[in-house]
């Protein structure tokens, strides 16, 4: 797909284990480890590499990351897993 060429593919999950969980099913379905090809990202807390093309985030990171770059240049794709209805995600859809 020409959107994600050269790009990450960014996904919202709104826990830390959730994310976490779903980082290694996903490796894991892929044939690889947490951290290569699939890896997530939390406050505080990491598992990505430089070949990370799908990074699995909180909603506070995403926050963070948005606020630091507005246009996303990194990524190609945003994907919302379990996008609850709160402030933290009014205030999200408001700066997409």
């Amino acid at each position: 797909n020409d959107l994600c060429t050269g790009k990450k593919i960014l996904m919202l999950e709104p826990r830390r284990i959730a994310c976490m969980m779903v980082a290694q099913r996903i490796a894991y379905l892929l044939g690889d480890s947490v951290g290569n090809l699939v890896g997530w990202r939390m406050r505080g807390d990491k598992k990505i590499s430089g070949n990370t093309r799908l990074e699995i985030v909180t909603e506070g990171t995403f926050t963070r990351i948005i606020q630091n770059d507005m246009e996303l240049k990194e990524y190609g794709l945003i994907i919302f897993d379990e996008f609850h209805i709160t402030i933290h995600c009014h205030y999200l859809t408001f700066l997409i």
